[in-house]
């Protein structure tokens, strides 16, 4: 493996009162080729000798990093972030891309070797790994697999048993429409009412119309909306015109050819024992994985350390809804294992 060339796009850097580069900080998007994939990374640090944290986004083929750089700067002022396009989405994304090779064991191979390379880049002996939605899943199995490279995980949105997620957000989202008298939402949900997918295009249509719902009641966004996410997206200077079609392209062909994996891989059955500390955040409001859910998981798991953040003004995203309480309470976690 090897760091192969400057991808297009750019990540701003840091700058101080006088509006100069700060030193010793840290602003790039590098592409280095994974599992013989080429793969995109936007590292960001306000200070590159800090503890790295590599961050795993949802989806699959999600990307987040430019809300991160909008609206929860404050992680980059203690650690440098790693956010990892991982294969087929956003500026990972090519229709070249194996079909095969989309599946959660390679993806664990693939942030295996880019752990090894982040720690001999930055020189540390562990690093942090932080899991959101479908990048819980994978954050799970990677600390089970390579538990000595990591100091801490921490899931945010943690999957638990998804199929009975599923089944608990719909019942949820049944009663909303209900209280609001929109009829209409609840003549097209009980159009599903027990139906069982065995292909991936069913799961994804029937996702799709579910998600625009949970979103529509407040069950994935909480203050900071649907429609500030679009506009960060396509307004970020990561993306080249181009790419920023590829990043719809990407959640499309990652979710068609993982959806099925994501669903029929029982986290709370496969992984019950790791051998890294484990801290769960969750919002009271996510129907996207719901808080039931993973208080079932955390209570199951056997961990040397473990604890579940709730937060109560949240839904699937409580690092840009609540960023402050969620910034204290991971830095709480960190200080005190670290002191």
């Amino acid at each position: 493996m090897s760091r192969i060339r400057i991808n297009r796009g750019k990540t701003p850097i840091f700058k101080d009162e006088h509006n100069k580069p700060i030193e010793n900080s840290i602003a790039e998007i590098k592409v280095i080729k994974l599992g013989e994939c080429n793969q995109t990374l936007i590292i960001r640090g306000k200070d590159k000798t800090k503890p790295v944290l590599l961050f795993l986004h949802g989806g699959p083929g999600g990307p987040e990093a430019p809300v991160f750089q909008k609206v929860y700067p404050q992680l980059e002022e203690e650690f440098v972030v790693v956010h990892w396009e991982q294969r087929g989405t956003g500026k990972s994304y090519s229709n070249r891309i194996p079909a095969a090779s989309m599946t959660l064991a390679q993806f664990t191979k693939d942030a295996h070797e880019l752990t090894k390379y982040l720690k001999d880049r930055f020189s540390k002996e562990k690093i942090y790994l932080m899991g959101h939605s479908w990048g819980t899943v994978l954050g799970m199995n990677v600390i089970f697999h390579y538990p000595n490279n990591y100091i801490a995980y921490f899931g945010v949105g943690q999957v638990g048993n998804q199929k009975d997620s599923e089944k608990e957000t719909y019942k949820w989202m049944i009663s909303q429409a209900q209280k609001r008298g929109h009829n209409n939402v609840i003549r097209r949900l009980k159009e599903l009412e027990g139906l069982e997918f065995k292909t991936a295009k069913e799961w994804v249509h029937y996702l799709l119309k579910t998600r625009s719902y949970s979103i529509k009641y407040g069950g994935t966004f909480r203050k900071f909306t649907l429609f500030q996410f679009i506009i960060t997206m396509l307004l970020a200077k990561e993306y080249t015109l181009f790419e920023k079609f590829n990043v719809y392209l990407g959640l499309y062909f990652s979710l068609n050819l993982m959806v099925m994996e994501f669903l029929e891989f029982n986290i709370v059955e496969k992984i019950t024992k790791v051998k890294v500390p484990t801290y769960f955040f969750h919002g009271v409001h996510d129907y996207d994985t719901t808080l039931t859910e993973a208080k079932k998981y955390i209570d199951k798991l056997d961990a040397p350390k473990k604890e579940m953040f709730v937060f109560n003004h949240s839904s699937h995203q409580p690092f840009w809804a609540e960023t402050e309480l969620f910034h204290k309470k991971l830095m709480s976690v960190v200080n005190r294992d670290s002191a």
